[in-house]
């Protein structure tokens, strides 16, 4: 039987969630969680959160520098954030500060589906840094910093 859905959140009272997967996390679903339904919202929530001034004590002698990370969490049944993992790291700054971003977005997450349920599902993301501070005459540095997540737009972050 098909209904038909014209957006997620009529979705979210039709579901039924088997008692056999409550416990179980999968990788691999018809939906992948997203957040507030749009990797654009996604985005907006990071740039606006993410505190890029932590970096940069860190770098602070770095003209032009480049780093990734690439984390997995668990994004459940009622959309929260569970069981975060760091793949891929080399600056522990940006390891603590993404993953502090993350946990800020739990709750605010749609969760994977599979034949219209409900599943608790790894989620993977990806942050791009890459930061130039020019030399300056009076040992003033302007940072240009800028970032993307997984293969999304590229974006100068704001200073706070």
């Amino acid at each position: 039987m098909f209904l038909p859905i014209s957006s997620h959140s009529q979705v979210k009272d039709s579901v039924i969630l088997d008692e056999d997967d409550s416990d179980k996390i999968f990788e691999r679903v018809e939906f992948q969680a997203v957040y507030k339904g749009s990797l654009k919202k996604w985005d907006a929530f990071v740039m606006e959160h993410f505190v890029f001034d932590k970096l940069i004590p860190v770098v602070s002698d770095t003209i032009i520098f480049d780093d990734s990370l690439e984390v997995r969490f668990v994004v459940t049944i009622d959309g929260n954030i569970n069981t975060i993992q760091v793949l891929y790291s080399t600056l522990p700054a940006l390891e603590e500060e993404f993953i502090r971003v993350i946990r800020l977005s739990s709750g605010d997450w749609h969760p994977g589906t599979n034949a219209a349920r409900y599943l608790n599902t790894w989620h993977k993301e990806r942050i791009y840094l890459h930061m130039y501070i020019p030399p300056n005459k009076n040992n003033h540095r302007k940072k240009i910093i800028l970032f993307h997540l997984n293969d999304g737009p590229l974006y100068q972050a704001q200073k706070k």
